[in-house]
């Protein structure tokens, strides 16, 4: 593993950390940085956004996690038909 796959895995587990907590107050200081964050970050921050839902479309489900998993399919689904068919160009 690179040091940078390593550092998102870092991020990544720390944003579990505050998810499991139910910390809403982190969950909005989250947010509302990203929100202030500069323009073309922002798009960059979105991609990454989508990429996740589209990854957590393909995942397997069960009882925890299936309406997460049908909710992520139903909108990469629609945003598929709005973009043209892909989510590479957000």
């Amino acid at each position: 593993m690179t040091e940078k796959y390593k550092e998102g895995v870092r991020l990544a587990e720390s944003l579990s950390a505050m998810i499991n907590c139910n910390n809403k107050e982190g969950m909005e200081g989250f947010i509302s940085t990203l929100q202030r964050d500069h323009r073309t970050l922002q798009y960059d921050e979105i991609r990454l956004a989508f990429r996740y839902l589209k990854a957590m479309s393909e995942v397997d489900t069960d009882a925890r996690n299936e309406y997460a998993v049908n909710f992520t399919k139903k909108v990469v689904t629609e945003a598929e038909k709005i973009l043209g068919g892909s989510l590479e160009y957000i």
